[in-house]
């Protein structure tokens, strides 16, 4: 890590990181692989030094970075979405939604609603609203009919937007419409 300031090196981590970083907290929260392993793991270092708060193994969360909401720092992995407590690493929840996009920073899932608690997370062809706090599912349904593919939600006050099959799809209000 480097100071923004000074542009000097502030500490450095034997690993390789696998997903964009997230900060919160004087924390950063990124996926990684430890040298000789074949593990990818969810961890939470300190900021200021690099040193590990905690680790938990994830398969096929790479890519983007994880999603901060709340208590909560969450990621879509290969077999679903899972939320973890940003203070301990403790699992909090898990949905079975597989994570169908490509496994690149730029292939986005997941995006936070906070106003209503909510999170939006595409697999395959649907888009998926959670409930952030448990990871109920509160409604399902594809976006545009014979879809494809759905990734890049992002969400700005009502309206949702998403990439459908390669073209910009924007939804408004609560039901999906």
């Amino acid at each position: 890590a480097f100071d923004p300031a000074t542009s000097e090196r502030r500490w450095r981590v034997v690993t390789s990181p696998l997903s964009s970083p997230s900060l919160a907290g004087g924390r950063v929260f990124v996926v990684e692989r430890w040298p000789g392993e074949k593990i990818d793991r969810l961890v939470s270092r300190q900021l200021a030094d690099g040193t590990l708060v905690w680790a938990r193994p994830l398969a096929g969360a790479r890519g983007p970075a994880p999603v901060l909401a709340g208590h909560l720092a969450v990621v879509h992995a290969s077999e679903g979405v899972v939320a973890f407590e940003q203070a301990t690493g403790e699992p909090v929840w898990t949905a079975p939604l597989q994570r169908t996009a490509a496994e690149t920073q730029s292939a986005t899932t997941l995006a936070a609603a906070m106003g209503s608690g909510t999170l939006v997370a595409v697999s395959g062809a649907k888009v998926h609203l959670l409930r952030i706090d448990d990871g109920t599912e509160l409604w399902a349904d594809a976006p545009v009919p014979h879809a494809k593919r759905v990734e890049g939600p992002a969400v700005v006050g009502r309206t949702l937007y998403l990439v459908v099959d390669g073209r910009a799809v924007r939804l408004d209000g609560a039901d999906g419409r």
